[in-house]
């Protein structure tokens, strides 16, 4: 006689048995961890050596081998002013937006985050 199946699998779900390694979540490693792994692949290791020892990918040692220093990311001020924004929102409520970008000089997805920025929605008022 067949042993029953596991409810999960009855249902369709997916339930994972063991924790899965993401190695395309976005880390910050420190300057002193990139070049102890970079001192050991010039003293003669693997990139696959040294990825399953420090359990990092290949990738990112030949990312850091190629441009050893800290990439800094600049963030950049954004050239729409939100109180002009709000207010043009309330003199043109059925404007779309790309009408809004049109008036602000950028394109409809920035228009987009700003709104989102002010937490204002689309949804019409009865």
């Amino acid at each position: 006689m067949k042993s029953p199946k596991p409810i999960a699998q009855v249902m369709g779900l997916f339930i994972p048995t063991e924790p899965k390694i993401c190695y395309n979540t976005p880390m910050a490693y420190s300057d002193d961890f990139r070049q102890q792994v970079l001192r050991q692949l010039n003293c003669g290791k693997t990139y696959r050596q040294l990825a399953e020892e420090y359990n990092i990918s290949t990738r990112t040692i030949l990312n850091w081998k190629a441009n050893p220093d800290r990439k800094v990311r600049t963030s950049y001020t954004s050239k729409i002013d939100l109180e002009k924004l709000r207010q043009d929102v309330l003199d043109y409520p059925d404007a779309y937006q790309r009408e809004r970008a049109t008036r602000f000089n950028c394109t409809d997805r920035a228009i987009a985050k700003a709104l989102k920025r002010l937490k204002l929605t689309r949804k019409k008022s009865d």
